[in-house]
């Protein structure tokens, strides 16, 4: 498998990114191969944030509803809500713990994906709606879901960077290709797409 990304990731990028400026800086976690670790990946950072005094929203555009599930939150369908009935982050964003807010999803959001691949302007939906709370948060995590959805071209586009969690083996490291070649083709069409910081190891052993 061609590898047009280089595989390295280091832990420091994500604060100092993230960390330092005024400005809301979004980013996003993805694979095209479930199991590797994206919403852990995911939770763990927007955890990390929150500790660290900063504002954090965390978005899961996986119907699987993990972001939730891992935070002891209830299953809801905010994302739904968000990008289909058009209501505001503001009135669905969920507190899990301080200076962290979640917008959850669920198996039911699988209607979400017929509702987005009729927007022409699918790329913007996301985004919009993250430029009218840019004030209040200073990091936005995006949980993508292992999928070529059209779903996942909003939370991809909304995002200012982006990294791929992977274990290290054949199949896993094919999933992480392909959704980097999703980020080009998207980059292609003149789509707005996230700087990529490159893959994080996951599920490591010392004897691997």
């Amino acid at each position: 498998v061609p590898y047009f990304y280089s595989i390295a990731y280091i832990p420091g990028n994500v604060a100092a990114v993230c960390g330092k400026g005024d400005l809301l800086k979004t980013l996003a976690f993805g694979s095209l191969k479930g199991g590797a670790g994206k919403s852990t990946s995911s939770v763990n950072i927007a955890h990390y944030f929150a500790t660290r005094n900063k504002k954090v929203l965390l978005i899961d555009m996986d119907n699987q509803g993990h972001d939730t599930e891992l935070l002891g939150l209830p299953e809801n369908n905010a994302l739904y809500d968000l990008l289909v009935r058009q209501r505001t982050i503001a009135d669905l964003a969920v507190n899990a713990r301080p200076n962290l807010d979640v917008i959850g999803n669920s198996k039911d959001g699988a209607d979400i994906e017929d509702y987005v691949s009729k927007q022409n302007d699918r790329h913007l939906l996301l985004r919009r709606e993250l430029d009218k709370v840019k004030k209040k948060y200073d990091v936005v995590i995006i949980d993508t879901a292992p999928s070529i959805f059209k779903t996942n071209i909003v939370g991809i586009s909304a995002s200012d960077y982006f990294i791929a969690p992977s274990p290290m083996d054949y199949l896993n490291l094919k999933g992480v290709n392909d959704i980097l070649g999703i980020i080009r083709d998207l980059e292609s069409l003149g789509v707005p797409v996230p700087v990529v910081m490159g893959v994080l190891p996951t599920k490591f052993e010392r004897v691997t």
